[in-house]
């Protein structure tokens, strides 16, 4: 679970320091369970995408994507349509998920 919410914080921190436009922008956070399998999506209003940076181990940011690609199964970046912003996401698994009883519906 820690996996999940560190990935998630790194993701809606970056949408609303660099992503939304100034204090009325709107960051859309959006979790979707399916079966064991967890997938976070992040909205923000910018069209500039997200870039992997080399960084100095004295530079104190720009290790997000690092940090999302060792967290998380896969993750990626969606662009929507007419300049709307875009979306970053990423999955992971149901190891990382608490195990509760039952089973959750299949999703589409």
């Amino acid at each position: 679970m820690e996996d999940v919410m560190l990935a998630a914080t790194e993701v809606i921190t970056n949408a609303v320091r660099h992503g939304s436009k100034g204090p009325a922008g709107i960051v859309t956070v959006a979790i979707e369970l399916c079966g064991n399998d967890l997938r976070v999506n992040v909205t923000d209003s910018s069209t500039m995408l997200p870039m992997l940076r080399d960084v100095s181990p004295l530079e104190e940011g720009g290790r997000g994507l690092r940090l999302l690609g060792a967290l998380t199964e896969s993750w990626g970046v969606h662009v929507e349509r007419e300049g709307a912003g875009k979306t970053v996401w990423f999955t992971l698994g149901g190891n990382a998920l608490p195990r509760r009883a039952g089973r959750y519906a299949a999703c589409r």
